[in-house]
């Protein structure tokens, strides 16, 4: 089931048990993003202005590894994306 199918309140259900990743930021400047290390059925919150960047990045690393994504923006710039 894709995140566009899920309820509000299954979204706050999720909001709430996930815990909110800040990906690292690397010597060169660039953010390590925990996409390589999801399986299908994973799920991270992303908040804040990094939220547009994140969703960029897993479309981007969808393309290039073959995986599937699926990102969801919700309240206050939080990024949703899961792993299908």
């Amino acid at each position: 089931m894709s995140l566009l199918f899920f309820s509000d309140a299954d979204l706050r259900e999720m909001l709430e048990k996930t815990e909110p990743i800040v990906p690292i930021l690397t010597q060169g400047g660039r953010y390590k993003w925990p996409f390589s290390s999801m399986r299908i059925g994973a799920a991270v919150v992303i908040c804040g202005d990094l939220g547009l960047r994140a969703q960029a990045a897993a479309h981007v690393y969808a393309r290039v590894s073959g995986m599937s994504f699926v990102t969801k923006t919700v309240e206050n710039k939080t990024l949703i994306v899961r792993a299908q």
